[in-house]
């Protein structure tokens, strides 16, 4: 996976928001992972699914929507900055040329 510059602001034009909105649209009202396969991650977008669909078999009526909820932000998360949900919350890490 490519690395992803956070540090440089990027502009945002009236298409690119269109396009994160139908993402978020399609992650929330459809199924997670759809994000990931527009924009061609075909693989992750379906695990992401998987994930979701299983979660709700699971963890039954209450908790299945909080985690089809919690897989379609990852998905979002990962298709508009490259990031899973988690690494956004977590501290950078360094390597050693870094240092």
């Amino acid at each position: 996976m490519a690395d992803i510059d956070t540090d440089t602001p990027r502009a945002t034009t009236p298409g690119a928001m269109f396009t994160n909105a139908a993402k978020i649209v399609g992650e929330v009202a459809f199924v997670p992972g759809v994000s990931l396969a527009v924009d061609g991650d075909i693989k992750n977008g379906a695990l992401h699914a998987a994930a979701a669909l299983a979660a709700g078999v699971v963890l039954g009526p209450v908790l299945g929507p909080i985690a089809w909820f919690a897989s379609a932000l990852d998905s979002y998360s990962q298709s508009v900055s490259g990031r899973h949900l988690h690494q956004h919350f977590s501290l950078p890490s360094f390597r050693k040329a870094d240092v």
